[in-house]
Order: structure tokens, then sequence, then C-alpha cells
């Protein structure tokens, strides 16, 4: 038992060194080991952060942000007043005048007066306007040799109504209504002492249809209207040499009392 346990501590002794040598070195290593993970222990947000924004993810995400929606632009005002001037061509019954005839032959069922207008609106609501028209229309009858000339000429002027049935960006559809009146004269010229003018007045009632095509501030506007016109043919006033010594009924209004008029017009208007 002596000599092994003298075996032991021989050994003991002799490995002594070596474990202090072993001791020394992991002294040694321990703080390298540790310094890079208490590093890395104490910036780990920094650490990441710089990854995420060298990543390509982080570089795809800054990318696919969208600057703000621009601001919407604000409506334009809509226009609410047309004014403009158009092109008319109205269709009448002839005149039957008494004082002065005329052959048969050459006069039709119909005639047609051309003249000029004036167009003013007043849009109250996208659907629905207020509208004035002035219009005039001009014709003359002639005799064979031009020595003998009737004119008759007539001015109209209404109020009405606009129902805009149809509405779109380059175009409208509109179905009208409206009352007014009418300035007729007829003139005759048919030689010395076969002179005379009359004047008279009548009603009207209108139905019809416009159509606008819109081009920014002007539009084109086309329009056809049916009158219904109404006459009192004893209210006329009569002047000239051709009435004297005539009687009361020739000096009437050469028209009948109830009379339909068909008037197509088309112009140009100004939107404001």
């Amino acid at each position: 038992m002596a000599v092994g346990s003298e075996q032991a501590r021989a050994r003991g002794d002799s490995a002594a060194p070596l474990r202090r040598r072993w001791t020394a070195v992991a002294a040694l290593c321990v703080p390298l080991v540790l310094t890079p993970r208490a590093i890395w222990a104490a910036e780990p947000k920094a650490a990441v952060g710089a990854d995420q924004a060298a990543s390509p993810e982080a570089e795809l995400k800054v990318a696919r942000e969208e600057p703000d929606p621009p601001k919407p632009r604000p409506r334009p005002r809509p226009r609410k007043f047309l004014l403009g001037l158009e092109g008319v061509a109205i269709q009448t019954p002839p005149i039957r005048p008494t004082v002065v005839r005329f052959d048969s032959r050459y006069l039709g069922n119909t005639t047609t007066l051309g003249g000029a207008g004036l167009l003013a609106r007043y849009r109250v609501t996208p659907v629905l306007a207020l509208d004035f028209n002035a219009r005039s229309g001009s014709l003359r009858f002639l005799s064979e040799d031009n020595n003998e000339t009737t004119s008759q000429d007539l001015v109209l002027g209404e109020l009405g109504v606009a129902l805009f049935a149809a509405r779109g960006e380059f175009g409208q559809l509109a179905i009208g209504a409206g009352w007014g009146g009418i300035y007729n004269r007829i003139q005759y010229e048919h030689g010395p002492g076969r002179e005379g003018i009359q004047h008279y007045g009548s009603g009207l009632i209108r139905l019809g249809i416009e159509v606008e095509i819109l081009l920014q501030r002007v539009a084109l506007v086309f329009s056809f209207r049916s009158y219904g016109v109404v006459t009192d043919r004893a209210r006329v006033v009569a002047r000239g040499a051709i009435f004297e010594g005539v009687s009361e009924a020739q000096r009437f209004a050469p028209v009948s009392t109830f009379q339909t008029f068909l008037a197509g017009s088309l112009g140009l208007a100004y939107r404001f």
C-alpha cells in the first residue's frame, strides 16, 4: 500500500506543471471568445438594422413606397349661360291678300321665310334651362315683270323652358316648350297709287327639340320647332293709298286665324 501511495504522489507531482500550463492557456483564450459575443449582445438592433438596410428586400420595400396621391383638381365651374346667333328658316302658309291677287299657279301650299335669330339660355339645374329666342324672317313676292312687289316680314319673340333628356360630354338633347308673340308686316308696292302697309300681331305656343354639340366653350346648336299661331284678323293697322275706298273685310290680315309654322335653325353659341 505504501508503495502505491508513493507512486500516485509521484505521478501527481509530475502532472502539476502540465495542469498549470493548460490553465494559463485557457485564461488567455476566454477573453477572445467572450469579447465578440459581448459586442454582438450590446448592439443587436443596430446590426440587424444595418443588415436590413443593405438587404434587397429592404431596397424593394423602399422602392415600392409611393408618394402621396395628388390632390384632386377642383371641378370647373358649370357654364350656366349660353348666348348665340343662328340662321333660321320658317315655313308658313302663304298669305292671301284681298287688295291684290296672286296667281295660284305660282303659289304653293307653303312658303319659307329666311332670316336670323338670337338665342339666350340660363341653366337653372343640370336638366332644366330657361331660354329666350328672337327670330326674324322675310319673303318677297314679285310679279313676272318685277314691277310689283309684296313683302312679308315677321319678328318672333318667345320664352320657354328646355328639359335635357340626354346629356353627355360632347352633346346634349333637349325637349323644349314655350310661348310668345309675332309682329307681322305686309308691304305692297304695286305702282303709283297702289302702295300700302299692314301691321298685325299674333300669339304662339311652341314645342320642339334641340341638339347641342359641345366644343369646350363653344357649342353648335340645332333646333326644330313647331308653332301654333293664333291671329285676330280684325286687329290690323292698314295704311296707304291701296287701302283707300276698300271695304273693312279687305283690310283684314291676309292670313288664317289658326296657323301652323315649322322652323329649323342652326347656330353657334358661346357658353360661360
